[in-house]
């Protein structure tokens, strides 16, 4: 039953099958079968749903159920944690967070490093956007998160770690690209970006309104990738971090324009506020501080 629990608690706390699904990775038909498991497990109704707006409704009982299975969750993973210290041999664990820049184009060497280093730490990474790591921060599932954009519905502790470059980059075929472009050369042209959540959209809406700049159209893709792909076969032109477009544009896929107009952005790592940090999440945010100057020399 403790899966079933587990999914029961999101249910409860986004009073939503479809959201809750997401969050638990299930579909939504199999949240439905976890909560009737439950319900005749306990033999009681513990969710209704309202016929006319399709609200969901915790009984009693429900609620009962929430508040004790949340103490019960808690209480087993500490029990989980208890039961690897006793295994001399078992990994210290990290769970960090990442942002998709972050985790695809500068954690992997990080990660190489302080493997080699610290060959008793785990490292355990999650990638994701930046809203949805300081959500994951806010739950307690990760320990670090690492992010390029802000944090505005939450209050971490964060510091900078790294000054990334933003760069305009657009197709070879461009007209853009044999021009000695201004600001004015990027209106009413098509902008490619990333999804909503996103740093790097964060970033892109942030230059656009700076410099009074109207796209004659957007499209969103929800990845580095896809964005440089875009670019490259001249679909539209975009804003990206260099680290993401260098090697294509060294290889002559794609042209990265010379202006002098943006910005640096900075990567910063993201604690619970307020809380004692453990002596191996320390000695990893020291590395990526290390690293950051090696960068830069």
């Amino acid at each position: 039953m403790l899966e079933e629990l587990k999914t029961f608690i999101q249910v409860v706390k986004y009073r939503n099958f479809t959201k809750a699904a997401k969050k638990v990775n299930l579909s939504q038909p199999t949240v439905s079968l976890h909560i009737k498991r439950l319900e005749q497990y306990f033999d009681t109704t513990l969710i209704t749903r309202s016929s006319k707006s399709k609200e969901v409704l915790i009984t009693k009982q429900g609620e009962f159920l929430y508040e004790k299975g949340q103490d019960l969750i808690a209480q087993i993973d500490l029990l989980k944690g208890e039961l690897l210290q006793i295994d001399d041999k078992a990994k210290k664990k990290i769970l960090v967070g990442a942002s998709k820049t972050i985790g695809d184009y500068f954690l992997p060497q990080i990660i190489g490093d302080f493997s080699n280093k610290y060959p008793d730490i785990q490292l355990e990474v999650f990638i994701e956007n930046t809203a949805h790591i300081c959500d994951m921060m806010n739950e307690g599932e990760i320990q670090v998160g690492l992010i390029e954009g802000i944090d505005p519905y939450y209050d971490f502790d964060r510091e900078y770690f790294y000054q990334d470059r933003m760069v305009v980059a657009v197709s070879n075929k461009s007209p853009l690209a044999t021009m000695d472009v201004s600001i004015d050369d990027l209106n009413n042209q098509i902008w490619i970006s990333r999804e909503e959540g996103s740093g790097t959209q964060e970033y892109l809406k942030l230059f656009l309104n700076m410099h009074n700049i109207t796209p004659k159209n957007v499209i969103v893709f929800n990845s580095n990738y896809a964005v440089k792909e875009a670019v490259k076969n001249g679909i539209g032109i975009t804003i990206i971090s260099e680290c993401v477009v260098s090697h294509a544009a060294f290889d002559k896929e794609l042209n990265i324009l010379p202006l002098e107009l943006l910005p640096k952005r900075k990567y910063s790592y993201i604690l619970p506020k307020d809380k004692e940090v453990d002596l191996d999440i320390l000695t990893f945010i020291n590395m990526l501080k290390d690293y950051k100057v090696n960068r830069t020399n």
